[in-house]
């Protein structure tokens, strides 16, 4: 599906490290931490500021409580506007685009018929591609040949194991190397580090020039609007989308069905739900994560739709508001009153198995983990799911945005042609074949086209659902450089409130620890 076993795509954690440790625990650490652990022992690339940059969309302030904010429906969060003509089984509208033919999707755009664009422009140059191993890039990685015969381009394409992709990535990046051409950058971890580091070239120029783009690529027009959001720091734009996650609520169906109830939609739902069908140890009314790091990006959710966050409007840390506090004392209490015994130890592989087997009637995490509850070989739960949205609070819904992009280096010297290969991997088609593989994606056309559900075995529900919830969300995690250092203190804080510790007492220290951070980055420490 869409994850690999044993990798958190949501994971990045770590203290500073020499960069001797580093190598030799690089096969255990997370991909997405390396960046992080690797500039706090000097290597990063860049002399420039370690000021916060700024990022286009404001997700760390308060959420607002407004009509708009209020959490959709998945029938009633089926596109924009702009998209909307005729329903497509199961909710979607589609448009009259998605209804042609994809196959000229990625191939249309010659000289002669788009005033000056021609995927032939930079036939005979080679470009290398680096990226990690993981079900998104397996249909780019089976289509270089089309790829090659559409452009006349050449890829050398790597791919790695995520541990020793990011390392590699690193490495060469830190150390100035200018062989790397196209990259997958992990945003909710990387995006700042990297653009800080000066590593992405912007995109902005080839997006303006019609020579450049091809004219049915749509970009931002196609895309929601959270990842285009996630894909610009400081207005300069540094990627094109590749996977996108959110989170969602699985609940058991069957069980669900027969006590004539429907799924969540509320905090306050969510609790009533899992009080209902908590009886243990048979039957655990909710689960979600509570491990050091692993959690950070769990509750980050529940920050927003409390009303919280990490900054306000004016950029000053509010880890101890009165949200904040309440969106912890919940969390917390929902793993302890309904939740198995140790989990604090619970991150995404523990949450997921238990869920597998039958003994959870409710579980929030990313859209991503479904695939495995489907396959009827090794779930017992197959068959019995149901997809929902993410639950509001009282300020709206706000779930988390995680994805990753496909970037230029800075230092190729290959940028246009890499250019033409990263329009080509956000490309209608191959967004359609990624969610047709069961990972969500940033294009709206692809979820409005009835072919994408075509060769899965996931329901209509997490189409909709997940959706919904693309449609609503925003960055996820702290918008910081340090992104590894935040999560270990506002992860920690969460463990201590569900071991016991008052909550205010514990977000006075977790708001103390953060603002520290952030006045260190400020002053470009």
């Amino acid at each position: 599906m869409s994850r690999q076993p044993g990798h958190d795509w949501h994971a990045g954690a770590g203290v500073p490290l020499s960069r001797r440790q580093l190598l030799s625990r690089g096969a255990a650490m997370s991909g997405m931490a390396l960046a992080a652990v690797l500039a706090a022992c000097g290597g990063g690339g860049s002399s420039s500021s370690g000021n916060i940059a700024t990022v286009t969309s404001a997700p760390a302030t308060k959420a607002p409580t407004t009509a708009a904010s209020a959490a959709p429906s998945a029938s009633s969060t089926a596109g924009s506007a702009a998209a909307r003509t005729a329903p497509a089984p199961g909710g979607f509208a589609v448009t009259a685009a998605a209804r042609t033919s994809v196959a000229g999707s990625a191939t249309s755009g010659t000289a002669s018929a788009s005033g000056g664009f021609d995927w032939q422009r930079f036939k005979g140059a080679s470009i290398r591609v680096f990226v990690p191993t993981n079900p998104i890039n397996t249909p780019i990685k089976n289509g270089l040949g089309e790829f090659e015969k559409l452009t006349g381009i050449k890829v050398n394409f790597e791919d790695l194991p995520e541990n020793n992709a990011r390392e590699k990535l690193t490495v060469e990046f830190t150390a100035g190397s200018g062989t790397i051409d196209v990259f997958s950058s992990s945003l909710h971890q990387e995006r700042l580090l990297f653009a800080k580091n000066g590593w992405y070239a912007p995109l902005n120029e080839y997006l303006s020039d019609p020579k450049a783009v091809s004219p049915d690529f749509d970009w931002p027009g196609d895309f929601f609007k959270g990842a285009v959001d996630i894909m610009t720091v400081d207005g300069k734009i540094i990627g094109m989308p590749g996977n996108m996650d959110t989170n969602i609520t699985f609940y058991r169906k069957d069980l669900f069905d027969q006590a004539g109830m429907t799924p969540p939609k509320t905090m306050d739902e969510l609790e009533g739900a899992a009080k209902k069908f908590h009886n243990p140890p048979q039957m655990y009314g909710f689960v979600a994560r509570g491990q050091k790091t692993s959690n950070a990006t769990q509750i980050d959710p529940y920050f927003r739709n409390f009303g919280g966050g990490y900054f306000d409007k004016s950029g000053n840390p509010i880890m101890n508001s009165p949200e904040d506090i309440k969106a912890v004392e919940f969390y917390a209490m929902m793993l302890t009153k309904y939740g198995p015994p140790g989990v604090t130890n619970f991150s995404w592989p523990e949450a997921s198995a238990l869920f597998q087997q039958g003994r959870v009637a409710l579980y929030t995490d990313g859209a991503g983990f479904a695939g495995p509850f489907e396959d009827k070989t090794k779930s017992t739960v197959a068959g019995k799911m149901g997809y929902g949205i993410f639950p509001a609070g009282p300020a709206g819904n706000f779930p988390p945005l995680f994805a990753s992009s496909w970037s230029i280096y800075a230092k190729s010297k290959n940028k246009d042609a890499a250019w033409f290969f990263c329009q080509w991997a956000a490309s209608k088609v191959n967004t359609l074949k990624i969610l047709q593989g069961g990972t969500s994606v940033a294009r709206v056309s692809a979820w409005n086209n009835p072919e994408s559900r075509s060769g899965t075995a996931l329901p209509t529900e997490w189409f909709e659902s997940t959706f919904a919830m693309l449609k609503a969300s925003v960055p996820g995690l702290p918008p910081v450089i340090r992104v590894a250092e935040s999560r270990d203190i506002i992860s920690v804080g969460v463990i201590d409130v569900i071991n016991g510790q008052a909550a205010k007492t514990v977000m006075d220290r977790v708001q103390q620890e953060f603002k520290a951070l952030v006045d260190k980055e400020r002053a470009g420490g």
